[in-house]
């Protein structure tokens, strides 16, 4: 087993393919968003293409030739958090319940266990979810294996390197 493991990474590593190891994380893990220094319960969520973030209220400002999204979100502990981010895109989200949703996006500066790195994130009222946080596919690629017979098997360390 050893050699067909030694055989693969050589393969990988011939192939242009990074062969360092993906850090298998459960489907609910705490995640730290950096630029605001606070942490919420995350899904984890290989359906999903793109990260959402619950938030409370939401404006879009112009500002010049940009547009800025200006939210609030209510992290757990009842504080309040009002944040800034330049809107980079907006998604067209497919709802369950059918029909299309477009949604701001944004990048915010994640921790998920060692690993810090930006996210593009969608803005949107998850209050009926159970989960704050929803962690998409485009974040977790090349980065983590997500086992879904496992919980909150990190913490996220935001001084960790960036990825």
């Amino acid at each position: 087993m050893r050699r067909r493991g030694a055989i693969l990474a050589l393969a990988l590593a011939a192939a242009g393919v990074r062969a360092e190891p993906a850090q298998v994380i459960g489907w609910i893990e705490p995640v730290a968003v950096a630029d605001a220094a606070f942490m919420l319960d995350a899904k984890i969520d290989t359906g999903a293409d793109v990260t959402s973030m619950d938030i409370d209220e939401l404006r879009i400002e112009r500002r010049g030739a940009e547009e800025w999204a200006v939210f609030t979100l209510r992290p757990s502990g009842g504080k309040v958090v009002q944040m800034e981010k330049r809107v980079v895109r907006y998604a067209r989200i497919k709802r369950v319940a059918g029909g299309v949703q477009r949604r701001p996006v944004v990048h915010l500066a994640l921790c998920l266990g060692s690993l810090r790195a930006q996210a593009e994130v969608n803005l949107v009222d998850r209050k009926t979810m159970r989960y704050p946080m929803l962690v998409g596919r485009r974040f977790l690629k090349d980065r983590f294996l997500v086992d879904s017979a496992r919980t909150r098997t990190t913490t996220p360390n935001c001084e960790a390197k960036s990825g």
